[in-house]
């Protein structure tokens, strides 16, 4: 009796070790993408978030299929304007990347329908097994566009300064992030205003950066830091915006 006792309880152990160590995947965010109003000719962004769950580096397939199979492409960021197809992750990572809907420019009105489909690539078969099986796992999701002619115009801007107290003659380092909501690509002026109580010592239009991809619709995009003087200022406290 103690002898079956003793069997049992090793079994029940390594049974316990072994069996998270079979658990692995691959996986997508699965809620429906769904874009109003999208305009012809503009470009609308989304971000994928795929996620490899597997203790190993595993590389990714990405495609379209639907209405948009031909107006999609996938890019590391939304500075990036080179599209890929496979990416590959390391184990037990996450990763972010941007699905950009590129809206034809002769397209009806309408809604339009697709998937978004993300693939583990098939590992290379034992050249020395005597037969083989490669299964691959496929995760989509779905999306809804609807194609529309009516503009929507919808910005919101973070300024931020790279501190908060400043020497007498210091400049502010400030980083400037547009988060575009509406249905078409932008690029925006900015607007500063340096003051105190009601008087304004600072009022200056930026231009948008020459040379700077716009602001796609749904997306946001940080450009180059802006440099703010405050030569003429005097010793005090005064707001940003």
């Amino acid at each position: 009796m103690k002898k079956k006792n003793i069997l049992f309880n090793v079994m029940g152990i390594i049974l316990f070790f072994i069996f998270p160590l079979s658990v692995g995947a691959i996986g997508q965010i699965t809620k429906p993408i769904e874009i109003e109003e999208a305009i012809r000719g503009e470009e609308v962004e989304q971000l994928v978030l795929i996620m490899n769950t597997n203790d190993n580096e595993i590389i990714f397939n990405l495609d379209v299929t639907g209405d948009m199979a031909e107006w999609t492409d996938f890019f590391e960021s939304t500075e990036s304007e080179e599209p890929f197809e496979g990416i590959s992750i390391p184990a037990n990572t996450n990763l972010s990347i941007l699905a950009r809907f590129k809206i034809p420019e002769d397209i009806p009105n309408g809604t339009y329908q697709g998937l978004i489909n993300i693939t583990e690539e098939p590992k290379e078969a034992d050249p020395e097994a005597t037969s083989t099986a490669q299964v691959s796992l496929k995760i989509s999701r779905a999306v809804s566009i609807m194609v529309s002619d009516q503009e929507n115009i919808e910005l919101s801007i973070n300024l931020i300064p790279d501190k908060f107290n400043y020497n007498l003659g210091e400049n502010i380092k400030a980083r400037v992030i547009y988060h575009n909501e509406g249905n078409i690509m932008l690029s925006p002026q900015l607007r500063v205003q340096i003051g105190q109580g009601n008087d304004i010592f600072y009022d200056l239009i930026h231009p948008y950066p020459e040379g700077e991809s716009p602001v796609r619709s749904l997306s946001k995009y940080e450009i180059p830091q802006l440099e703010i003087p405050l030569n003429n200022l005097q010793k005090g406290k005064y707001f940003l915006k």
